[in-house]
């Protein structure tokens, strides 16, 4: 890598990515009615895509982490020390079929993601109204149970200012 130019003239997969947007590639139609290239070139600009997003990730990662590659895709390496474990992120090296639309899979995971957000807002909701619920209840049987102690109280009083009634007609017999 040439540390003299600026980064955004090292970088290959951007002139990779350029270069797949003005070659004229050859269209198969698979019995499924799937637009694709021929397997052998598929591969092979699969490798040369592979090769230049990892010199990429190299140039701008590989002082701080390894980047390694298998079998299904580039891997970014980091050691966590304090945990003492690997972590590592794998990008796929996937090519799609041709006629695949990655706006209409954006759009459909947006909305998917809003719609388990919203579900989440909602049990979110639930648990609180019924914590709330639970708690107003707990809320009206401590009230119940001050109040019947308060009567028990007024009762307990009443019998003994009775029975200390009785006992003092008692003493004056």
């Amino acid at each position: 890598m040439n540390k003299q130019l600026p980064i955004a003239d090292q970088l290959e997969f951007l002139k990779f990515l350029r270069q797949v947007e003005q070659t004229n590639y050859e269209i198969n139609i698979t019995a499924l009615g799937t637009q694709t290239i021929q397997q052998t070139l598929r591969n092979e600009i699969r490798r040369q895509g592979v090769a230049a997003l990892k010199h990429d990730l190299e140039l701008l990662y590989g002082d701080e982490f390894d980047i390694v590659e298998t079998k299904e895709g580039i891997i970014v390496v980091a050691e966590n020390e304090p945990g003492d474990f690997t972590f590592s992120w794998e990008i796929k090296n996937v090519i799609k079929a041709l006629d695949y639309d990655p706006f209409v899979e954006a759009d459909k995971y947006d909305t998917d993601l809003a719609v388990s957000k919203e579900k989440k807002m909602l049990r979110e909701a639930e648990k609180a109204s019924k914590a709330k619920t639970l708690a107003e209840k707990r809320q009206r049987k401590l009230e119940e149970i001050e109040k019947r102690k308060r009567q028990n109280e007024l009762i307990n009083k009443a019998l003994a200012d009775n029975f200390n009634g009785e006992q003092e007609d008692e003493n004056k017999e």
